[in-house]
Parts: structure tokens; sequence; C-alpha cells
């Protein structure tokens, strides 16, 4: 069935707190980011970009939906939403780097963070998408990609 726009704004959203925080958690001990403190504002830089990425990623959903209404099956095949990731780590990183995302300074090694941060969690949810979730879900399958 194809995704609702409800259920592709449940969808990102549950992934990105689940598969997201966890993978993101998971850099953040990896990059030594737990020493520094949770008064420093490096210690947010991660988990504030996913939650860029799940809000302007409610944005994108708009759009998509918007660009399905002209294939005559209204879906959405998986090449495009491999793109789909791509195009948003794009945008989110120029605003990353421009420093256009309040809270989040962009600093020299912060490209090789955000690219290993934003590629793990846009890969491992893009094949969970595809495999467990139509699993350990089925109906989410059936119910427009909603999880409620």
């Amino acid at each position: 069935m194809t995704p609702t726009l409800a259920g592709r704004w449940q969808t990102r959203l549950f992934l990105n707190l689940t598969l997201g925080v966890v993978l993101s958690l998971l850099f953040m001990l990896i990059f030594g980011l737990f020493g520094r403190g949770a008064s420093d504002p490096g210690f947010w830089k991660l988990l504030l970009l996913l939650a860029y990425v799940t809000g302007l990623g409610f944005i994108w959903d708009l759009i998509y939906t918007f660009f399905q209404s002209f294939r005559w099956d209204r879906d959405w095949p998986l090449s495009f939403v491999f793109v789909q990731g791509i195009i948003e780590g794009i945008l989110v990183f120029v605003l990353f780097v421009l420093n256009l995302l309040p809270g989040v300074a962009y600093q020299n090694e912060d490209w090789l963070r955000f690219l290993l941060d934003y590629g793990s969690i846009w890969w491992i949810t893009y094949w969970w998408l595809f495999g467990p979730m139509r699993i350990i879900f089925p109906q989410w399958r059936f119910n427009g990609g909603g999880l409620i």
C-alpha cells in the first residue's frame, strides 16, 4: 500500500525516535561526547541534528506526496526513497555548514561526525523500513504507513 502523509510522518517519527536516537547515542559515545557533559553545547549536537532532520523531513514529505500525485500508481519506488535520503542529508548538511540551524554550530571535524551519524541512521532505517518493519508491524504496511 502507498503510504499516506500521516503514515509517512508516523513512520519517520517512529524510526528517528528509536533507531535514530540509539545510533546517535552510540556515535556520541564513540566520539567521546559524553565526556564533555550535558552543559557543553557540543554534547547535544548529534541529537539536535537528528531533530532538524526529522522536522525538515516532515516538510519534505509534503513535497514528496505532491510529486507522488503525478505518478499513475501514486507509489514511491525504492530508488526514489534512496535518492530522497541523499537529498535530505545534503540539505541539512548545507544548512549545518552555513550555521543556519539554531543551537548547532559547525566546527572543523563535524563533517565526519555528520556523515557517519546521518549516513548510518539513513542506511539502517532505509533497510529496516523494507525488511523488519514489514514483519514486526504487518498492519503498518496495510494502513498507509500508519502505526497508530
